[in-house]
């Protein structure tokens, strides 16, 4: 009973609530609060006097009290859809900008023991789990793990035992063999590298409301400034300033992202790998049927 509770909580914070429902509600709010700001004061700008001295803005408590409770359950329930698109966009976008920042700001002895450098035939492969894994762990001394890895970067005529569910399928069987304690570091590390995803495609998609909103900001400016409506400009000139600032948000968030997502891809690897192998160690013949240059294992009695 126990261990139910503990993954129902983790499956409420972690999955739900951290993975969807921040991810969208970040990008809701931000996005319907500079969209609706900017309609507002273009709208207030071509019908506001002239002569007005004060705000012209339309006060929120202006809104009966229903439909705010309606507009905020709506924006509740739209910000756990849009995060569940996040959440289920491919990490490989945010992996690739992450791979080519962090391969440009090596050195050259670095690059060659990179999980992701140019092919034999020059091109830069960078789909999950790598064409340079083999090698990448190898030269770190995890010989022990680059075994199981049958595909090597630097010879062509193993490329065709690479497939992109190699590590998905490993996930799978140490989930269903092992108990959840001991996958909870790559459950852990999957759900932050889904996190960073959906933050990484929410900033993007940011990118379009911010600029509707200073192009609305600066008409509302044009407008207000011809017919002297100067509380109007000075509302659509803090409107420009606001989603100034928004651009340079989303500009620092999604650089912050690709200094260390394709780390964290790399290390959900050896994670898995290290896991796999103990528990091939341990009496479980976790790569049955996966490609690789060990037999199988004789059966044992699996340990506890």
């Amino acid at each position: 009973m126990n261990h139910g509770i503990g993954t129902a909580i983790h499956d409420f914070f972690g999955e739900y609530l951290g993975n969807r429902f921040v991810p969208g509600m970040f990008f809701m709010f931000l996005a319907a609060l500079t969209v609706l700001w900017g309609v507002a004061i273009f709208c207030t700008a071509i019908q506001a006097p002239a002569d007005a001295s004060g705000p012209v803005m339309p006060s929120l408590q202006s809104i009966p009290g229903e439909l705010s409770f309606v507009l905020v359950l709506l924006l509740f329930i739209a910000s756990y859809f849009v995060g569940h698109i996040f959440y289920r966009q491919d990490p490989k976008g945010p992996d690739r900008r992450s791979a080519i920042r962090i391969w440009k700001h090596m050195t050259d002895k670095d690059r060659q023991k990179s999980a992701v450098q140019p092919s034999p035939d020059g091109d830069f492969n960078t789909e999950y789990p790598y064409l340079f894994i083999h090698e990448y762990l190898a030269t770190r001394g995890l010989q022990h793990l680059a075994r199981w890895v049958p595909w090597q970067g630097s010879d062509p005529t193993t490329y065709a035992t690479r497939t992109k569910m190699f590590i998905n399928i490993l996930k799978t069987r140490l989930q269903f063999l092992l108990s959840s304690d001991k996958c909870q570091d790559i459950k852990r590390n999957e759900a932050h590298i889904r996190l960073m995803s959906s933050v990484w495609y929410a900033v993007r998609l940011l990118r379009y409301p911010i600029t509707l909103g200073i192009l609305l900001g600066a008409a509302a400016m044009a407008i207000a400034w011809s017919c002297g409506k100067r509380v109007c400009a000075s509302e659509g000139g803090m409107l420009v300033v606001w989603c100034g600032l928004l651009w340079v948000f989303i500009w620092w968030v999604q650089a912050a992202v690709e200094k260390f997502f394709h780390y964290q891809r790399v290390r959900e690897i050896v994670n898995v790998l290290e896991t796999a192998n103990f528990a091939w160690e341990s009496g479980y013949d976790v790569f049955a049927g996966l490609p690789s240059g060990i037999p199988p294992r004789p059966q044992l009695t699996p340990k506890p």
